[in-house]
């Protein structure tokens, strides 16, 4: 035999267990950083991407969520003014939103979170994406109503999309919600 006390073999085994257990954790933090990442950078880009995309050859006929907030509201001086105040408070409304969500997943890259804000950050990607599904909804219908002027696809919403995904995925594997391992 190689000398070895069966005490010795468990310490070992032990050892191994305790190594593999560690590089698991690691593993899983990694992957859990990249999610929250993904996300918080589709949720940057999804502010400044084309939220409505013309499909004529006018550059300026694309819109982004940040300024279409601002310019409803200016562009309404006729009959239509308190549609263009409301269309604007949608905007603006779902832009704050977004922000919400941003924030509470950024918030899950701290150190020490607790179950709260993962409840949180699993709320506001839960809402995310139903504002999402609302959003592609009007997408779709404008993009009929335009007969091709516009397409039916929007990077911004898709990107918004994205971040909300990640953020319910996040909320899933954020430590608070694992085994009882250290942090």
């Amino acid at each position: 035999m190689d000398g070895k006390t069966d005490e010795d073999r468990v310490k070992e085994l032990r050892h191994q267990l305790y190594a593999l257990a560690d590089r698991v954790h690691r593993l899983e933090v990694g992957v859990f950083r990249a999610v929250v990442s993904v996300g918080a950078v589709a949720i940057v880009l999804g502010y400044v991407l084309p939220f409505l995309v013309a499909t004529t050859d006018e550059p300026d006929d694309s819109i982004a969520l940040l300024p279409a907030a601002v310019s409803l509201r200016e562009g309404g001086n006729g009959p239509f003014r308190d549609e263009a105040a409301m269309a604007a408070l949608v905007t603006a409304t779902f832009a704050l939103v977004i922000l919400v969500a941003l924030v509470a997943l950024l918030r899950l890259f701290a150190s020490d979170v607790g179950p709260g804000p993962v409840r949180f950050a699993r709320i506001c990607g839960t809402v995310l994406l139903v504002l999402c599904a609302v959003a592609w909804l009007m997408i779709l219908v404008l993009a009929g109503h335009f007969d091709g002027r516009m397409s039916a696809f929007s990077p911004a919403t898709f990107a918004f999309t994205v971040g909300g995904v990640a953020a319910l995925l996040a909320a899933r594997l954020h430590p608070a919600d694992w085994r009882g391992q250290p942090r």
